[in-house]
């Protein structure tokens, strides 16, 4: 896939410490057009697609912007449940 790929995305995302973002995350590895790989660091979590074409991109990036939505949402979710 390495020398295959023709499209290339990283996402920089900044860590929240209380979450496992690589144990949510990485389900997502590797497809037949397409490749995900996570590099985790104290405050920040890099995600980079690489892909065959621009369909295979798409569907990947959609894949890991589903997660981090449920994981904003249940962050979101979490400071409003303690608020009394």
């Amino acid at each position: 896939m390495e020398n295959e790929a023709n499209f290339k995305l990283k996402i920089l995302v900044k860590k929240d410490p209380k979450i496992k973002y690589v144990k949510i995350l990485s389900q997502k590895s590797s497809k037949e057009r397409s490749t995900i790989s996570l590099k985790e660091y104290r405050t920040k979590l890099i995600i980079e697609v690489r892909a065959k074409d621009a369909t295979a991109l798409r569907a990947s990036t959609n894949s890991i912007l589903r997660d981090l939505q449920v994981i904003e949402a249940t962050k979101q979710h979490s400071k409003t449940a303690y608020v009394v």
